[in-house]
């Protein structure tokens, strides 16, 4: 089964379900996680980024996407949803 997990910001896939995700990956699922933003409202976006793609690698994700839209001004847009 694929298994596709967003989240916000850097940090809310792992906290959310990591645990989830590493249950599923060493049970044969294939893992995809995408972050919509980098965080950065929250601190360095190089540093949030790199923790997330490390954090990806432990729960053994297939491929991560970081996206880049601003950190707490999201909104339902056609860029956003495509």
């Amino acid at each position: 089964m694929n298994i596709l997990a967003i989240g916000a910001h850097p940090d809310d896939i792992e906290l959310g379900c990591g645990g989830l995700l590493i249950k599923a990956a060493k049970q044969g699922h294939n893992i995809f996680m995408y972050s919509v933003t980098r965080g950065g409202a929250s601190g360095n976006t190089s540093q949030r980024s790199e923790e997330l793609k490390r954090s990806a690698k432990f729960i053994g994700a297939k491929h991560l996407c970081i996206d880049n839209f601003d950190d707490s001004r999201l909104s339902v847009t056609n860029e956003l949803i495509n």
